[in-house]
């Protein structure tokens, strides 16, 4: 009777550690719905011919309410019957078939005495593009509010890109910047493009880059240049804006 106490005493020990064991080892296994043999390269996998993946569904303030919620992170927004991906610290729609962008765009011939690129030294001054020179605009998330100043109307990522040529830029060392600014000209958050050209010849000279920065609703864009050449103004070729919503 005593040995039979112990074997079970035994027994209940190694049920213990037996359990211990399999509680405290990280699972290796794939998880599969619907199937049995999920691919070994997935972590979830869900296999169905009669219904679809539905994600966590809320309005537009439910989902930003949402609080700190996890990069990657994707729900269906019922406000605007879309889904949305959080993605560097805002909430994106990706589900739209493009992206909401605006163009402006300006172009001078090459004999035309323009004198419109002003080159004080160091001096930053407005692209010179304003309404009359969008080229395209989706009206619900910008607005041109000043020369080279264009106003967003939602929070998020947005790309910028920007660019300027002149007609001919004469021999000699030139500095070159295009300056992006938030809400006033005293706001200098990033260069789009920045450096030295040495002219051998005078000729046609241009310069552009790309820039992604958040921009909260109501936030204003403002693009700007330098280039150097003792005050001295030049002819235009081109200037250009483009913003896109990513």
């Amino acid at each position: 009777m005593k040995n039979t106490k112990i074997r079970l005493t035994l027994l209940g020990v190694y049920k213990i550690a037996l359990l211990l064991l399999i509680s405290t080892s990280p699972v290796l296994a794939q998880v599969g719905i619907g199937t049995t043999n999920p691919e070994p390269s997935s972590a979830l996998q869900i296999d169905s011919t009669t219904g679809g993946f539905v994600p966590p569904r809320m309005t537009n303030a439910q989902m930003n309410a949402i609080p700190t919620p996890l990069e990657g992170s994707i729900v269906y927004n019922t406000t605007f019957s879309a889904l949305y991906l959080y993605s560097s610290g805002t909430w994106n729609n990706i589900t739209r078939p493009d992206l909401p962008s605006i163009v402006l765009s300006k172009d001078w011939g090459e004999d035309d005495d323009n004198n419109l690129v002003q080159t004080n030294l160091n001096q930053y001054y407005n692209f010179p593009l304003n309404v009359d020179e969008v080229a395209s605009n989706e009206e619900n998330f910008f607005t041109v509010t000043a020369n080279g100043t264009v106003q967003v109307k939602k929070d998020g990522n947005y790309m910028i890109t920007a660019g300027f040529s002149v007609n001919s830029l004469p021999i000699g060392g030139h500095k070159y910047i295009i300056g992006v600014y938030k809400n006033s000209t005293a706001n200098l958050i990033g260069y789009l493009v920045r450096g030295n050209v040495v002219m051998e010849s005078d000729e046609e000279f241009g310069t552009s880059g790309v820039m992604t920065l958040p921009f909260k609703a109501n936030d204003k864009i403002i693009l700007r240049y330098v280039l150097n050449n003792g005050g001295t103004p030049l002819d235009a070729r081109f200037f250009k804006i483009g913003i896109i919503k990513i």
